[in-house]
């Protein structure tokens, strides 16, 4: 029996009517649905989406007036079927409405890594887009021999790398530095 409502001792509410689950993503969803035909005189009736392999499971709640009822928390990549029902202050509920079902998405791929080349070579070769005939070094700079005491243009750095012999691939030795080459770099262009 619903209390103050002596029309209809004993009544419960009309089963609302499930639609259908939108704005899926990978964690939430939104439940549509029409609701009970007849709530009772109970104040604020609350409508609850359920999991239905387990009741006792609510993902959801909204009260009256309402169409909708949003779901968050969810686990992605997973199958869900679920039903709604309208839950009264008095403990005279609704039946549960028939079942919808909707799958929330993956998780979007991790960004591929970029290719870091391994030290001495080895690693991928990186486009040249170097101006000026300059050697990609595959660190985001473009090198460029300079002879025994030459020096750099305007906007270039000078910079060293290793070196063995006096004059390495037209790259002369530096003397303040053994083993170190003397070079031009210049930031890569692409």
């Amino acid at each position: 029996m619903i209390p103050g409502n002596t029309s209809s001792q004993g009544k419960k509410p009309t089963t609302p009517t499930i639609g259908a689950a939108t704005s899926v993503s990978t964690t939430s969803a939104t439940i549509n649905f029409t609701e009970s035909t007849w709530a009772g005189k109970s104040p604020s009736p609350v409508y609850k989406v359920v999991n239905n392999a387990d009741e006792a499971q609510t993902l959801g709640t909204c009260t009256s007036p309402c169409s909708n009822i949003a779901l968050s928390g969810l686990t992605s990549s997973t199958s869900y079927t679920v039903k709604v029902r309208l839950d009264t202050t008095y403990g005279v509920n609704s039946d549960f409405s028939s079942t919808v079902s909707f799958s929330t998405s993956a998780p979007a791929p991790a960004p591929a890594p970029v290719p870091t080349p391994a030290p001495g070579g080895g690693g991928p070769t990186p486009p040249n887009c170097c101006p000026f005939g300059g050697t990609n070094g595959g660190d985001g700079y473009c090198y460029y021999p300079i002879g025994c005491g030459g020096s750099c243009s305007p906007g270039f750095d000078s910079g060293y790398n290793d070196c063995h012999n006096q004059v390495n691939n037209g790259y002369c030795c530096s003397s303040s530095l053994p083993g170190q080459k003397i070079q031009c770099v210049y930031p890569v262009q692409c």
